[in-house]
């Protein structure tokens, strides 16, 4: 039998890494920090690596820097939506987080 390379399912990558960078990582379910890194991954085409678009909760800057247009574009181009919804142990109260 075939082995499998290991799946993470959720992780957080630097999408500013190169290839090579990465290349160890295994198969890998990558979420995005914020916006900004999601429109540096979307344009990525590595081969055991799917990037998803997120806006992490716990992160102030990428909350504050959050805009539902852009999102939607980045969205339109990935398979995965991931970190997204409320963190109850964010220090970002929950009726700002987008």
């Amino acid at each position: 039998m075939k082995t499998l390379p290991s799946l993470d399912a959720h992780a957080h990558l630097d999408p500013s890494r190169t290839a090579p960078e990465l290349a160890s990582s295994g198969a890998v379910l990558a979420m995005t920090l914020s916006l900004k890194e999601a429109a540096l991954a979307v344009d990525r085409h590595d081969p055991y690596i799917v990037w998803g678009v997120g806006c992490h909760p716990r992160k102030r800057i990428a909350q504050d820097a959050f805009d539902s247009d852009r999102f939607s574009e980045l969205v339109a181009q990935t398979a995965i939506v991931g970190e997204v919804g409320l963190d109850s142990g964010s220090h970002i109260p929950l009726e700002l987080q987008c």
